[in-house]
């Protein structure tokens, strides 16, 4: 691994941290932007989570999974080789090594997207665009595994965006509405979490109120439409 990549962090980051660290690899490529997604695992689809906009959100970010193969989720979630696209001429990569796949994709930039595996078995990925991406081969592998680890750093410590126009939920208000999800009480969950019952109901009429939910029921479903929880 490159020297200018650092190892892995001993603790968790907090998200602006990962950002930061995410744009340093950005420099690295040459690329404009970065955009980190969680792959839901229901229906492989890819789910915001990071991007070069931190704490905004990035324009590309919402465009790039309409532009990217139907397929791209699926793949980037059991293959784990890089995936570029755009023309060769600006994108000055080691495109004849069988680690890199290149695939059809409408955006404007060109791009790469590297798969990712958390320690607990979720999938995600990272994808770089810009108009000119360069890098050697041991660079690519130490940026995938350095990217591995910051993946691996954004467990609950983030609190969860999908579309523009939803308020961000909390970490302990997504750890309710996901017990809730499994069948728990109010009382279960107080008790899994250390909480008072009233306390654990606040969190979830809290969540119910920014997803616009009628009760807890619907907060759960909308939550797993937009892919909050699984």
């Amino acid at each position: 691994m490159p020297n200018d990549v650092a190892s892995p962090p001993d603790q968790p980051a907090e998200a602006g941290a990962v950002a930061g660290e995410l744009a340093r690899l950005c420099v690295m490529l040459g690329a404009d932007s970065f955009h980190l997604y969680r792959i839901a695992a229901r229906k492989r689809r890819l789910v915001p989570v990071l991007d070069a906009g931190w704490p905004a959100v990035h324009a590309l970010t919402h465009a790039l999974p309409d532009a990217l193969p139907n397929s791209f989720a699926e793949r980037a979630a059991t293959r784990q080789c890089i995936f570029w696209w755009g023309k060769e001429a600006y994108c000055a990569l080691p495109v004849t090594s069988g680690w890199m796949l290149r695939l059809d994709c409408s955006a404007s930039r060109a791009g790469l997207a590297f798969p990712l595996v958390g320690a607990a078995g979720g999938h995600g990925t990272i994808v770089f665009a810009g108009r000119r991406i360069c890098g050697e081969e041991e660079m690519l592998m130490g940026i995938h595994a350095r990217a591995h680890a910051l993946f691996d750093a954004l467990p609950e410590a983030q609190p969860a965006r999908t579309a523009p126009d939803l308020p961000a939920v909390s970490p302990r208000e997504l750890q309710c509405l996901r017990l809730t999800a499994d069948g728990l009480t109010s009382d279960d969950i107080a008790r899994r979490l250390g909480l008072s019952v009233h306390t654990a109901n606040q969190y979830l009429a809290n969540v119910a109120e920014k997803l616009n939910a009628a009760n807890r029921v619907h907060a759960v479903a909308k939550a797993l439409r937009e892919g909050l929880i699984e």
